[in-house]
């Protein structure tokens, strides 16, 4: 199924083959979180987002059993899930500071 089809099904609740989803991080945010290891996650998430559609298409095309595709599938969808948690702990706890900061301004304001 085209991502384009997927989409459509998922609009009008017509049982998508996956629920599509962007991770996205302003980018007037990101200079508040160390870039170096934020970057690396995303790009490894985006390589293990890669992977899961090419296990899908060469299980579509035969190439993969149906407990290969099963296992592999799992493995990288626990290793995107790790990804999502690792990000969302990294900015997290780079925003903690800021918005502590904040709050004590608000108390100072009174």
């Amino acid at each position: 199924m085209l991502d384009r089809e997927n989409l459509e099904r998922t609009v009008r609740f017509g049982k998508p083959e996956r629920i599509p989803m962007k991770y996205h991080i302003n980018p007037s945010c990101w200079h508040h979180y160390p870039q170096e290891q934020l970057q690396e996650l995303m790009a490894e998430k985006e390589t293990v987002y890669a992977a899961i559609q090419e296990l899908d298409f060469d299980f579509k095309s035969g190439k993969l059993s149906v407990e290969d595709h099963r296992g592999l599938r799992e493995r990288h969808e626990e290793r995107a899930a790790a990804l999502l948690k690792a990000i969302d702990n990294h900015t997290a706890a780079t925003a903690a500071p800021q918005a502590s900061r904040k709050a004590r301004r608000e108390k100072r304001r009174g």
